[in-house]
């Protein structure tokens, strides 16, 4: 992976973990995911017409492998907020984040992407260190605990969300192959927008949380927007300019950043020992990664 994919791919989790940030803060978390996925979407709407017209609109083969796209995304969002509602953090958190690890299978059976041994040492270091950095202790109970409740309901969307995510990833990249990443972006990040306000406006209970959202979280919805109109576009840049299997768990530099801003605003100190040898094996997979 190139130094200059690894900047761009690096930049946008930060962007990922200030957007994120917000929405752990928000009222009601999946009416203000789609709140700024609106306000992202007047952003890029703009955008488009004043720099990026230039481009013309998505190939029909673009277009396909865009829609594929969005439903997976849409999958992973509705399944991962599901999940959140159903179960701990703790439980659900590692799994949801455990996409990188499916996307090398899709990607070698989809677009038939080869890794080096170091690359995939540095995936695996990495998914270890996503996966105990929300853990409270290393102890064999907590390490295993997510795998134990495999029956309940919300453990297993959290899986369906990071398989998802995993083969959405996998589609994006074929599909940024053939077109321009701010073009792809802006049809995906659209096209998501609509399916997640059907969802709040169909839905009588989200429906009716909307207007209180506004009004608790107006200004974060817009900060949120304004941060994720940069973040994805930079995200599709980097994903074009590098191996999808590296590019997935790369971003989940966007961890690190979400700590320190948990210690530093939300005051999270909690399992400090575990947050730095997490911190350190992500660093060392994605320092793999780069010279693989």
């Amino acid at each position: 992976m190139s130094f200059l994919a690894l900047t761009i791919i690096a930049f946008s989790g930060l962007l990922h973990a200030l957007w994120s940030f917000f929405v752990k803060k928000s009222h009601h978390k999946l009416v203000f995911l789609w709140l700024m996925f609106a306000t992202t979407s007047l952003i890029l709407t703009a955008l488009y017409l004043i720099y990026f017209r230039r481009f013309g609109f998505l190939s029909p083969s673009a277009l396909r492998y865009a829609l594929l796209t969005v439903c997976g995304y849409f999958i992973y969002q509705v399944a991962a907020g599901k999940a959140y509602e159903m179960e701990d953090m703790s439980l659900v958190y590692p799994l949801t984040m455990s996409a990188p690890l499916f996307v090398p299978l899709w990607a070698r059976i989809l677009i038939g992407e080869r890794l080096t041994m170091r690359g995939i040492a540095g995936i695996v270091l990495c998914m270890v260190a996503v996966y105990i950095i929300p853990l409270q202790s290393l102890r064999l109970e907590a390490i295993t605990r997510p795998f134990t409740h495999l029956k309940r309901q919300g453990v297993r969307l959290a899986l369906l969300a990071a398989i998802a995510d995993s083969v959405s990833n996998v589609i994006n990249k074929m599909g940024l192959t053939s077109t321009n990443a701010f073009v792809f972006a802006y049809f995906v990040i659209a096209c998501t927008n609509v399916l997640l306000g059907l969802l709040c406006l169909l839905h009588t209970r989200l429906r009716r949380e909307i207007v209180k959202t506004i009004r608790l979280d107006k200004k974060y919805i817009i900060l949120a927007g304004i941060i994720f109109a940069a973040a994805f576009p930079t995200f599709q840049l980097g994903v074009s300019l590098a191996k999808v299997s590296y590019a997935v768990p790369s971003r989940r530099i966007s961890i690190l950043f979400g700590v320190l801003f948990g210690v530093l605003f939300l005051k999270e100190r909690q399992a400090a020992r575990v947050r730095i040898v997490g911190s350190i094996l992500l660093l060392l997979g994605i320092w793999l990664m780069k010279i693989g």
